[in-house]
């Protein structure tokens, strides 16, 4: 499987987008603010979940944070599936935001509810 990156710029925010065989299976895309960048959506198709894809797109964005000598990435996670897809469970979101390197400003926060504040801080 050859999954190929493609920069894009979608409106407001700096995006990244991976394909396999010309179909996007997988999208993230973050702006800039003062002192931080943030995550405004992140989004990987139903079937292709729990494949790396999202691991994948975060480590592309990553690197294009630090090449812009940003430290900090915020992110307030609500699930934003693609059309026909389901969306995941606010629980479920925060567990797989807090794999991949985030972790809840307010530790006493519902994760019941979506929104809540992630922070990573990049070394």
């Amino acid at each position: 499987m050859v999954i190929k990156t493609k920069e894009i710029f979608n409106g407001e925010a700096n995006a990244v987008s991976y394909t396999i065989h010309k179909e996007e299976i997988g999208r993230i895309g973050l702006t800039v603010e003062s002192d931080y960048f943030q995550i405004k959506y992140f989004m990987v198709k139903e079937k292709k979940r729990n494949t790396g894809v999202g691991r994948k797109l975060l480590e592309k964005m990553i690197k294009e944070v630090k090449k812009a000598k940003g430290t900090k990435i915020i992110v307030f996670p609500n699930s934003e599936p693609y059309e026909g897809d389901k969306p995941i469970k606010p629980e479920k979101l925060y567990k797989i935001y807090e794999h991949l390197g985030f972790d809840l400003e307010n530790k006493k926060a519902d994760l019941k509810k979506p929104n809540n504040k992630m922070i990573m801080i990049l070394r």
